[in-house]
């Protein structure tokens, strides 16, 4: 009678099992990230128009000190709107005069995925010296 040897079986590869629990994991990770990129550009687009509201609320700041410090009667603009993107933004600008001083306030707001937000910025400035001569306004910065 002929004896038959059996050699021990070894397993080549990966299961079908196996391959869907791989996939599945992947998948898991693969969502994780694309709701991390989802975070990361609202962050992105909140930050942009939070730096856009303050750019914008300098500016007028600036625009404020500079018309009253010049000899100029430019009225003084107390509200004003701006596009960026889809974003509209609605800045108004705030002066309470005190003496030779002057409580300035401006404010920026937009609205943001359905939030009103806004920034505002205070400062004081100076409504005693008026200068009448433009040169010292833009005076060239000397060659080192």
């Amino acid at each position: 009678m002929a004896t038959v040897h059996r050699t021990p079986h070894t397993q080549i590869g990966l299961s079908l099992l196996e391959a869907l629990v791989t996939v599945l994991v992947l998948d898991i990770g693969l969502l994780g990230l694309g709701r991390l990129q989802l975070q990361l550009w609202r962050a992105a687009t909140e930050i942009r128009s939070e730096t856009h509201a303050i750019m914008l609320a300098s500016s007028e700041l600036e625009l404020l000190h500079y018309l009253l410090s010049t000899d100029t009667d430019a009225p003084i603009p107390a509200f004003r709107d701006q596009r960026d993107g889809g974003s509209v933004f609605h800045s108004r600008v705030s002066m309470h005069p005190a003496s030779t001083l002057a409580a300035v306030t401006a404010e920026v707001s937009w609205q943001s995925r359905g939030a009103s937000r806004s920034v505002r910025l205070d400062t004081v400035v100076s409504t005693a010296a008026r200068i009448r001569d433009s040169r010292w306004l833009l005076a060239p910065v000397p060659d080192e």
